[in-house]
């Protein structure tokens, strides 16, 4: 398989092969550099349905719903990271979650909780 082929099949799909939750955050990353925003958003998607307790996936789809202003998205999106992030103890994903939710005025508290 050319190299080319390869990384086509991994930026754009292969339908003879599954991906993990992993696969996809690092394939929606890679998309953004492209310029690609929807399919990155559908990765970091099909990242969380592969794997629901993903936070990175969480916060990667949180900040991309920030940059298309969609507030309420990024919000949730992001608390769920936060709620995933404090369980693994990552202090310096909690600390990028609290500046964002922040400037999204959220203050870093889910509603009802």
């Amino acid at each position: 398989m050319s190299v080319l082929k390869s990384i086509s099949d991994f930026l754009f799909g292969d339908k003879h092969y599954h991906m993990e939750a992993t696969e996809y955050v690092k394939r929606g990353i890679a998309k953004i550099s492209l310029d690609d925003l929807k399919g990155a958003m559908h990765d970091f998607t099909s990242a969380i349905n592969e794997s629901p307790d993903y936070a990175e996936a969480y916060y990667n789809r949180g900040l991309l719903h920030d940059y298309f202003n969609d507030t309420a998205a990024a919000t949730e999106d992001l608390l769920t990271a936060k709620e995933l992030f404090e369980k693994q103890g990552n202090a310096d994903r909690l600390a990028r979650i609290d500046e964002k939710l922040q400037e999204l005025g959220q203050g870093g508290h889910k509603e009802g909780r």
